[in-house]
């Protein structure tokens, strides 16, 4: 059950653990359950990578030029594939991670040699990225896809982008369970099984969710353009 905010899951946590509904008594509880529910959606959030929320952005590669900015919203560190698509081409290819002294001495961008198409890239600050070689003409497409990081649960309006059973139940459990409550473990282990199931679900229905650490080798081999005048 997607699309509850959090206020409503807040109210779920607090209803799941028992507390009273009544607004006035209940004032500091519910602030206590909204950071239980903002706590626990970052922690799933970050434990899985869930198929839905994967996306893609892409950066327009412009000629001559060496550094980009990297998608703000997407997490460095959860990164699937990274892919190219060239000037007026019609089909995309690997990008590989890694750019050092071999490709810096092969492609000199301080000499003006750029080459077709954008084989390797890498982070090189915060928020930059380094693509080789330098793109020599037109424009090319550099696709990275991955996971964005957790939504800022700010206010009670905000969408929650996960279950709402799941994190009101883990949530619950969790304050039960700093009470010293006796029903602290059978709310957690209702909140596992429906995080079993939604995993499970979610890795048959979509299979390519796997982000993965290494590239493949790409076969092509780019084109050198030596700017103007060089």
């Amino acid at each position: 059950m997607r699309g509850r905010t959090l206020g409503q899951i807040a109210t779920m946590a607090r209803e799941e653990a028992g507390q009273s509904g009544n607004a006035a008594a209940g004032r500091n509880v519910i602030d206590v359950f909204r950071q239980y529910v903002r706590r626990t959606y970052e922690r799933l959030h970050q434990d899985f990578n869930w198929p839905h929320l994967y996306r893609h952005d892409d950066i327009t590669l412009e000629r001559g030029k060496r550094y980009f900015a990297f998608p703000s919203d997407l997490d460095p560190d959860r990164l699937g594939e990274v892919y190219v698509l060239e000037d007026k081409g019609d089909h995309w290819r690997d990008v590989e991670y890694g750019v050092g002294p071999a490709q810096w001495n092969r492609y000199r961008h301080e000499d003006g040699e750029y080459a077709d198409p954008v084989r390797r890239w890498q982070r090189t600050g915060e928020g930059l990225i380094e693509v080789w070689p330098t793109p020599g003409t037109g424009e090319q497409i550099l696709r990275f896809e991955g996971m964005p990081f957790p939504k800022i649960l700010a206010g009670d309006n905000d969408v929650v982008d996960l279950d709402a059973n799941m994190i009101a139940l883990y949530a619950a459990g969790e304050w039960l369970a700093k009470q010293g409550a006796r029903d602290a473990e059978l709310k957690l282990q209702q909140a596992k099984r429906i995080d079993d199931r939604l995993r499970a679900n979610q890795m048959r229905s979509d299979p390519m969710l796997r982000l993965n650490t290494t590239r493949r080798q790409s076969a092509y081999q780019p084109i050198r353009v030596r700017a103007p005048g060089t």
